[in-house]
C-alpha cells in the first residue's frame, strides 16, 4: 500500500488513505470510512462493465447495496440510500 508506518494505527488496524481524490477517508482491513462521520463503514469496487457499493451503520442497524451491470459512481448512490435509511430511523 506504500503507507509509512506512523500512519498506521495499530490498536484499530486504521491506516489513513487518499482514495478517491480525497483525504477524507480512512481504510480498516478493506472497508473504509469517513472521517467525518466513521459509523458508516463501507466498500465499493468496479471492474470493466460492473460496478458494487455495500455501506452499513452497525450504530442504526441500516445497510445499502448498489450493484450495477454500468460502470458508474456507486458509492454516491449507496451514501444517498444509506443516509436516507438511516433517517428514517431516527
Amino acid at each position: 500500500m506504500g503507507c509509512r508506518e506512523s500512519a498506521v494505527r495499530f490498536d484499530t488496524g486504521v491506516v489513513s488513505v487518499k482514495a478517491m481524490g480525497t483525504d477524507e477517508i480512512d481504510m480498516g482491513l478493506g472497508w473504509m470510512r469517513y472521517r467525518s462521520n466513521n459509523r458508516i463503514m463501507w466498500h465499493s469496487g468496479d471492474s470493466d462493465s460492473f460496478s458494487s457499493y455495500l455501506g452499513f451503520d452497525k450504530d442504526k442497524k441500516v445497510a445499502a447495496t448498489v450493484l450495477s451491470n454500468y460502470k458508474m459512481n456507486t458509492p454516491k448512490i449507496g451514501v444517498s440510500i444509506l443516509e436516507s435509511l438511516r433517517n428514517r430511523t431516527e
